[in-house]
């Protein structure tokens, strides 16, 4: 079995939530590990792919993997987040992330992970 897995923050990073009772988000609230307007994915696959993530209103990144374990990620946009496998141009998995799209502003801060199994 192959697999997807996609995470992504539902608030970007510059904007902050009326009534957040943390504060606005900080580029420093965890050393080592930059808070980045970022869509990322995890994917395994068994045979060589072409894996995409279309973020709000952007186009498609598109990366040619092999078969194996690969980490990937596109700049996140406002918009619905969305993923596609490929191979000998016929999609293998579309899958639209399962939770609203990101707005552009007042969501408060969470990180969504999902899993696509195809």
């Amino acid at each position: 079995m192959e697999s997807l897995y996609y995470f992504y923050n539902l608030q970007p990073v510059n904007n902050s939530c009326l009534g957040d009772p943390v504060g606005p988000l900080s580029k420093s609230e965890a050393p080592g590990y930059p808070l980045e307007d970022r869509v990322y994915a995890t994917v395994l696959l068994a045979t060589p792919a072409n894996v995409s993530i279309c973020s709000g209103g952007g186009g498609w990144a598109s990366f040619a993997l092999p078969a194996g374990l690969h980490s990937i990620n596109a700049t996140a946009l406002p918009g619905l987040q969305r993923f596609r496998v490929q191979r000998n141009e016929s999609i293998v998995a579309l899958e639209t992330g399962r939770c609203a799209p990101i707005p552009p502003t007042l969501v408060p801060r969470l990180l969504t992970l999902f899993l696509a199994a195809f």
